[in-house]
């Protein structure tokens, strides 16, 4: 008797195989199988750990959950969910490894000055003849736009 494998060819939707992400949004992992049977089974790795398997979450992580095409979804990313995930379909023994890299936001630093001092997020009192010039400065932005109004 001879035996045949069937080949699962498991594509990834997840921008190349590499996916960014700012925290607290929501990552959606994709394992999408052609092929895939009803008998399958896929198991989701994060690094060595197995956090979903046939659809039962292992983690008991109220943030992950299963999704259609056979992917999760981490809800609120955090700096701990970083890392390799691996989608396997079994019996086939096929694998494709994600990683997810959390990228933190730069908070821009924006200051106002007056005479040589920041007054940034204080109130400033002037009399109405009085010449006032202003200057902003900033940090952690490449080209800023700078719109200034009067209230």
């Amino acid at each position: 008797m001879q035996l045949r494998r069937q080949t699962i060819q498991i594509n990834c939707k997840s921008s190349q195989s590499a996916k960014n992400t700012p925290p607290p949004s929501t990552a959606i992992l994709e394992c999408d199988a052609k092929n895939f049977k009803a008998s399958d089974v896929v198991i989701w790795y994060n690094g060595s750990k197995i956090i979903v398997q046939g659809g039962i979450d292992m983690q008991k992580n109220p943030r992950v959950r299963l999704v259609e095409n056979n992917g999760i979804e981490i809800a609120d990313v955090i700096a701990a969910d970083e890392g390799t995930y691996s989608c396997q379909i079994l019996p086939s023994n096929a694998k494709l490894d994600i990683h997810l890299k959390i990228v933190k936001p730069i908070t821009p630093d924006v200051s106002i000055w007056y005479r040589e001092k920041n007054i940034s997020d204080n109130i400033l009192t002037v009399q109405q003849t009085d010449h006032v010039e202003f200057n902003c400065n900033t940090q952690n932005i490449n080209n800023p736009k700078i719109k200034w109004s009067l209230n």
